[in-house]
């Protein structure tokens, strides 16, 4: 008997003996509950309509007898049973893929750019955040720099304009007192003297000083009369010639 005449013959067998198994799987699935009712009902179904190839030979003897496939539609058929008393399948196993050397450095490459371009991100927002903190940080010392100078500028100020305040009370009593001073030296009668014991009072002695006013060694403004003018040019005569110091001396001994 030929192959093919062996699929003739048992490929019945095979098909009433698969929908058995079928019909006894949706049996037992009824009994357990209205959730397995439309799984009960596709079991029931007849199966697709599956394509099969008759051998040539045979063709024309007048026993159409189907072929059961030998393909993937047995296959699909079979893991359908075998999954429907499995019930259901569990998690897939990741499948490894092999790459070649070009594709595992062009990989290393982009991870090591893109490290790169991290570390460079975290770099720049460090420093980014170091320049805040130096420019707040620089900010409040200048202010403090702009406030201490503003401070001490006014304080120099404020002495510069006590200092001229001082030099201007003391340039109108240097003033007052030489006033003063030429006042009472002026008031000086022929004969008298004042003790120049001031610096206004002398002055104002040495700025009236003349033919007839005299500052003696003692530190007196003294005033001559007509007649002590007199004497001491009756001297000079008689000497010829009279130094100042001995002029003092003179006036020295008349007073």
């Amino acid at each position: 008997m030929s192959a093919w005449s062996n699929i003739a013959v048992y490929s019945p067998l095979l098909l009433i003996a698969f929908a058995y198994l079928r019909w006894t799987r949706a049996g037992v699935e009824a009994g357990d509950g209205a959730a397995n009712t439309d799984r009960g009902r596709e079991i029931n179904e007849p199966a697709a309509e599956a394509h099969y190839d008759v051998p040539a030979d045979d063709a024309g003897s007048g026993n159409d007898v189907p072929v059961l496939a030998t393909g993937n539609a047995l296959e699909s058929e079979m893991d359908g049973v075998a999954n429907d008393g499995a019930g259901t399948a569990g998690p897939s196993v990741p499948r490894t893929k092999k790459i070649g050397k070009k594709k595992a450095k062009s990989i290393a490459r982009k991870d090591q750019v893109k490290q790169y371009n991290e570390y460079m991100r975290t770099m720049s927002i460090m420093e980014r955040e170091r320049q805040q903190a130096d420019d707040e940080q620089f900010r409040e010392v200048r202010e403090y720099a702009t406030q201490r100078r503003r401070e001490i500028e006014e304080d120099l100020e404020k002495r510069r304009e006590q200092a001229r305040h001082r030099a201007k009370e003391t340039e109108e009593a240097a003033r007052t007192a030489y006033e003063g001073a030429l006042k009472r030296l002026r008031d000086v009668r022929p004969g008298e003297r004042v003790k120049v014991d001031t610096d206004a009072l002398e002055k104002a002695a040495y700025a009236l000083t003349d033919g007839s006013s005299f500052v003696t060694s003692q530190k007196y403004f003294i005033r001559l009369t007509e007649d002590q003018i007199s004497l001491i040019r009756s001297r000079i005569s008689s000497k010829g010639y009279m130094s100042y110091e001995d002029i003092l001396k003179e006036l020295n001994s008349m007073f």
